[in-house]
């Protein structure tokens, strides 16, 4: 089943929302939503901050374990979407010649970087890791509202 796949550093805050939340806005997409890092340290659980936003949200993320981006992630794999650009430009950098679909950032809904295009100026998501409270759910509202502007991309599929 074709999967989309947001991508993050240590995949403890940010990428884990973007997932819960793709998997609550797109019900009945016909895509799979994960998420998985760049600079992943064993399986960690989702950053306390983020379990509190996903709950904020009436989502759960107790089971999520922190994964890295693997060879056989990529396989069915038709967005690899990065929180940032330096995400999108690192991965690109990292898995140029083995992923054959598209690369993006979130702040860019639908925008393609994998054909080597520079990354558009977008917004960003900045890592809330071991901030505020507020840091986190300012960021959480923030995923949230940009995965729900990839509808496009994402409701029909």
């Amino acid at each position: 089943m074709p999967r989309v796949l947001f991508l993050c550093t240590g995949n403890t805050c940010r990428s884990p929302l973007a997932e819960v939340f793709a998997k609550d806005l797109y019900p009945g997409s016909q895509l799979v939503f994960e998420s998985a890092g760049l600079q992943v340290s064993g399986r960690q659980s989702a950053s306390a901050g983020s379990l509190k936003v996903a709950l904020e949200h009436g989502l759960n993320l107790e089971l999520f374990r922190s994964r890295p981006v693997t060879m056989d992630m990529l396989i069915e794999t038709q967005w690899i979407i990065g929180m940032t650009r330096s995400h999108a430009a690192i991965f690109c950098s990292r898995f140029r010649g083995y992923h054959d679909g598209k690369v993006g950032v979130l702040g860019a809904p639908g925008v393609d970087l994998s054909l080597g295009k520079s990354s558009p100026a977008c917004e960003e998501v900045d890592d809330p890791y071991g901030d505020s409270d507020e840091t986190y759910t300012a960021a959480g509202w923030q995923i949230r509202r940009l995965v729900s502007q990839w509808a496009t991309e994402f409701s029909g599929a």
